[in-house]
């Protein structure tokens, strides 16, 4: 996989712009196959946090977190947050820590993955195993309610 950076903002508001911090927005292929697969399991429609989706989205983020590593290796860490860019959720992405001398910007990133990371992706996440763990969570929860 191979991530670029197509934009490159200073946070216009100054209590914003975090000392040591930056916020990188990704557009990724695997973040489609994911969603289809979110999709195909009716996973909106269950009425509890569903930890199958949870170990999905993991997977997804890890090597996408690889790649932006390898664009940004002077970055302390890179990590994928729900909130990274609103305390809302409404902007998912991943926090890059930095060292504290520099200040933080937001970056957005398309990542590009070949057809065969991409069937890979797929694959992995769509194993009997994943399938049976979120058949059986599904069960668990409909006894509970």
């Amino acid at each position: 996989m191979k991530a670029t950076i197509t934009q490159t903002n200073k946070p216009h508001r100054s209590d914003r712009r975090n000392a040591g911090r930056s916020i990188i927005y990704v557009e990724s292929p695997l973040d489609n196959v994911a969603e289809r697969w979110f999709e195909g399991n009716k996973i909106r429609e269950l009425s509890f946090k569903c930890k199958t989706w949870s170990k999905v989205s993991r997977m997804t983020t890890k090597p996408t977190a690889v790649a932006l590593k390898e664009l940004f290796p002077e970055a302390l860490s890179i990590t994928f947050s729900s909130k990274a860019g609103c305390k809302c959720g409404c902007s998912p992405g991943y926090i890059m820590k930095h060292p504290a001398n520099q200040y933080g910007n937001s970056f957005w990133v398309k990542v590009e993955a070949s057809d065969s990371e991409i069937e890979t992706f797929a694959k992995s996440i769509n194993t009997n195993q994943i399938i049976k763990a979120l058949e059986k969570e599904i069960e668990l929860n409909s006894v509970l309610a």
